[in-house]
């Protein structure tokens, strides 16, 4: 029995240091604004490493990915205009107009 009560006595103590060494406002904001710095730094690091892997294109590459993009956006607007100019014909014919 003094075993359960010196145990309980020992939990009471610890708890209470516990409280008595939490830090005070003022510090834990401060180790939490260190700690999101140190994670933002550790992002621009990891970006910057990763950016150096990067294989950039040459200037042949880039002309003839710009001319490809261009076709592909000229053949779809004349697919949007074709389609869009039969479905006005096929309302019209609809309504009667």
């Amino acid at each position: 029995m003094a075993d359960k009560q010196n145990a309980a006595k020992a939990e009471k103590t610890k708890s209470a240091d516990k409280k008595a060494k939490k830090p005070n406002i003022f510090v834990r904001a401060f180790r939490s604004l260190k700690n999101t710095f140190s994670r933002l730094a550790k992002y621009f690091r990891d970006v910057k490493s990763e950016m150096k892997k990067v294989v950039w294109p040459g200037k042949k590459q880039i002309i003839n990915n710009t001319i490809v993009v261009l076709v592909v956006v000229a053949i779809a607007s004349v697919v949007t205009l074709a389609l869009d100019t039969g479905f006005i014909t096929l309302l019209k014919l609809a309504i009667g107009a």
